[in-house]
């Protein structure tokens, strides 16, 4: 397999590939002509027109490959939709490709090479070969039967039903205990027993309460991780928009949604990282044009979101101590 690196695949992996983005144009044609409309049902096949033309320049002479995880993402985010319009074969099919495109990202130098073979030996004519002994199996043990737990159980209870019998014998012989109260006892012990046992076997034939979690608590779990990854991918991108735009405390807003999801995410963490530049360029702006407020808010901004992530604030502090020293400076001058 090739690795995200390299710029060439060869002829199997281009067949591999074309028949990728055949099955996602079926399952685009399909979804469009089957599919309900509304925002989600747009935004899925944006991303699946996306996913199309990415993998359609991979397929092109020279063509660079895109992120694996990326791809993977928003093929996820599209598994979710095209399930929730009442196409669950469709979503499976989705699914396979992105199991397929999973393995485009192994690394050949990561996999074991193969040893050479073992030179072989001498091996002599089969006139010459000495006749192959076969071991004896060996001899079966013998099985003995074992006593069930219904059996013991049995037993036990017959050996209480004596004990007591005998009590109650003693207790008879010295005048303790009438005769009829000895009969009762004993058909109460009696009936006792008979309605003991069922109850006893019925507890035993009952399925055990550490069973496996039922399929339909499975589905929603995969389910509810479908819409976390859809959600996740809506607000990076809107959070790009709004730096796009210049809009620094929108994208505040939708970077701090997304890190609700997965702050660990290799895209949020990045996209985090270039929120912060802007937020101290525009800190330094309007401290140079005296809007301290603005600058001060800027900065607690920056140093909110890298330390919620994480993220190295020396750049942050340094502007601080710098923004104090011409604060005072401007102070101290006439």
């Amino acid at each position: 397999m090739m690795t995200t690196n390299e710029s060439e695949i060869d002829h199997h992996e281009a067949h591999e590939l074309q028949e990728i983005v055949k099955r996602l144009k079926e399952v685009r044609r399909r979804f469009v002509q089957n599919g309900g409309g509304g925002d989600r049902f747009d935004q899925a096949e944006e991303w699946l027109d996306s996913v199309i033309d990415d993998l359609d320049s991979w397929l092109k002479p020279g063509g660079q490959p895109g992120d694996p995880e990326d791809l993977s993402l928003r093929l996820a985010a599209v598994e979710e939709i095209i399930e929730s319009v009442g196409l669950p074969g469709y979503a499976r099919v989705v699914a396979s490709v992105r199991e397929t495109l999973a393995t485009f990202e192994q690394d050949e130098d990561e996999r074991p090479e193969e040893e050479p073979p073992a030179p072989q030996r001498f091996q002599p004519p089969p006139s010459a070969a000495r006749p192959v002994r076969r071991p004896r199996a060996p001899a079966a043990r013998p099985v003995t039967k074992t006593r069930t737990g219904r059996k013991r159980w049995v037993y036990g209870l017959l050996v209480v039903v004596v004990v007591i019998g005998g009590c109650m014998a003693a207790a008879l012989a010295l005048g303790v205990l009438s005769l009829d109260e000895l009969i009762a006892d004993l058909k109460g012990l009696s009936g006792q027993i008979v309605v003991d046992e069922p109850k006893l076997l019925e507890s035993l034939s009952e399925p055990s309460e550490t069973s496996v979690i039922a399929p339909s608590a499975a589905d929603q779990s995969s389910r509810a991780a479908a819409q976390n990854l859809g959600q996740l991918v809506l607000e990076i991108e809107s959070a790009e928009a709004a730096m796009s735009d210049h809009n620094l405390d929108s994208a505040l807003q939708h970077l701090a949604a997304a890190a609700a999801i997965d702050r660990h995410h290799r895209a949020v963490v990045s996209l985090a990282e270039s929120l912060i530049d802007d937020l101290l360029r525009s800190s330094d702006r309007a401290f140079d044009h005296a809007e301290r407020e603005l600058a001060a808010k800027r900065l607690e901004d920056a140093g909110h979101l890298a330390r919620s992530l994480y993220l190295d604030t020396s750049a942050i502090d340094q502007m601080a101590r710098k923004h104090a020293a011409m604060t005072s400076f401007d102070d101290i001058t006439p």
